[in-house]
């Protein structure tokens, strides 16, 4: 199997797509997770990887096929595509973390995407403030 793009300093966000059981719901939450939101209008830039050869993917497979320069990347996966939440599967590939993962609302994404591009925030920061489910659901008042 090929290998995900390579990052270089003008990479966006990877998206990864590894469930294609329902192009509605995939479309649904891209929209979502692009932006613009409406509170802020900020919206986020992916570099989307839609392939069905990279179906069913698990954790350790994308690990292998993602330049671990890239830091993280988004998945767009089974339990995506079927939780009512639809949370998006945030993966950690650097060396350098301890290679988290957890999962987003599609909403959510965009500002995690952006402080991650601006180097405004760390993955961590996102994580830890996750719920109990392990879904981060946006920062607590």
């Amino acid at each position: 199997m090929k290998p995900f793009p390579t990052w270089d300093e003008n990479s966006d966000m990877l998206l990864v797509r590894t469930d294609f059981s329902d192009d509605a719901v995939w479309r649904s939450v891209l929209s979502r997770m692009q932006g613009p939101t409406p509170e802020d209008e900020f919206t986020a830039e992916y570099l989307i990887v839609d392939d069905p050869a990279y179906a069913g993917l698990a954790k350790e497979q994308i690990y292998g096929l993602t330049d671990p320069e890239r830091g993280e990347l988004f998945v767009v996966d089974k339990t995506t595509i079927t939780d009512p939440e639809h949370p998006v599967w945030i993966v950690s590939v650097s060396d350098e973390n301890e290679r988290i993962d957890f999962r987003c609302l599609p909403e959510e994404a965009i500002g995690i995407e952006n402080n991650l591009s601006m180097a405004n925030m760390d993955l961590e920061e996102f994580h830890e403030s996750a719920d109990s489910d392990g879904v981060f659901r946006g920062f607590k008042d």
